[in-house]
């Protein structure tokens, strides 16, 4: 950076040796003029102020010597000369002032690219612990028996996990209790029991056979410690079944209790 300010500091005073103040193609006057102009801007410019101060003053004192020589007879050339320094002066504190933008500049965009590196490495780690996270639950989730579909990962128990008692089958248990502990284990994880019947009997009747089956798997959840708030309990007529109801088979197969996760965030898709 100094080697560089040197570099154009030398550049601009060589301009000297070509003699330009010796052009008097322009009223003295106006040049004066001009200048001074020039200067007063310079002066409201804190950069050059802060960068190139030295250069502010000696382009001040040389207009002020030029001044001083245009008022005395014959001394016309020496002004133009004083006023040639204080232009350079001034030039040379413009260009100082805009090296050290640049140099600012450049130490701006080292430290975003250094920024920039840190949150493209965060962003892999997180992508890589969402990833593992991901194929944790795909594990645990088929471990349990559930299923991933488009409203998120569920678990289907048909009626013959459930007795008449509200009681669960071994196999039934054994997966509630699965699902029990990694609810446990991520708190933010809500659960929605919804209960379905068949198409026998009357819709009210079909609802209340619906609602029993969700309210057994709900309870036995809440034995198990887990908050009412992260369950929503539902129950449905038959009138979201798996396959049709004209078979005895296919109407076991719609009486069931289907348990879906929520995301991460505990969102749960409409109903």
């Amino acid at each position: 950076m100094m080697r560089l300010s040197a570099l154009v500091v030398a550049g601009l005073l060589a301009g000297c040796a070509q003699s330009p103040w010796q052009d008097q193609s322009q009223p003295l006057g106006d040049l004066l003029a001009q200048q001074q102009a020039a200067l007063l801007e310079l002066e409201r410019n804190p950069q050059a102020l802060q960068e190139a101060p030295r250069d502010v003053v000696r382009a001040n004192e040389a207009l002020l010597r030029a001044t001083q020589l245009a008022g005395h007879v014959g001394s016309e050339t020496e002004a133009r000369h004083f006023a040639y320094l204080s232009q350079r002066y001034h030039d040379i504190a413009l260009s100082k002032a805009e090296l050290a933008a640049l140099a600012r500049q450049q130490d701006q965009l080292e430290r975003e690219r250094g920024q920039l590196h840190v949150s493209l490495r965060a962003a892999r780690l997180s992508s890589w612990q969402s990833d593992a996270l991901d194929a944790a639950l795909t594990a645990r989730m088929q471990a349990l028996g559930a299923e991933q579909t488009e409203r998120g990962w569920l678990l289907t128990l048909d009626v013959r996990s459930l007795d008449e008692h509200g009681r669960l089958q071994r196999s039934a248990e054994r997966s509630l209790q699965q699902l029990a502990k990694f609810l446990q284990l991520n708190p933010q994880r809500r659960l929605r029991i919804a209960g379905h019947s068949d198409d026998q009997g009357q819709g009210e009747t079909q609802r209340l056979r619906a609602n029993r089956y969700a309210r057994q798997v709900a309870d036995w959840l809440l034995a198990e410690g887990l908050d009412s708030s992260r369950l929503q309990v539902l129950s449905y007529a038959g009138d979201k079944p798996r396959v049709e109801n004209r078979s005895a088979a296919g109407r076991q197969l719609n009486q069931r209790v289907e348990l879906l996760l929520s995301d991460a965030h505990g969102q749960l898709p409409a109903r």
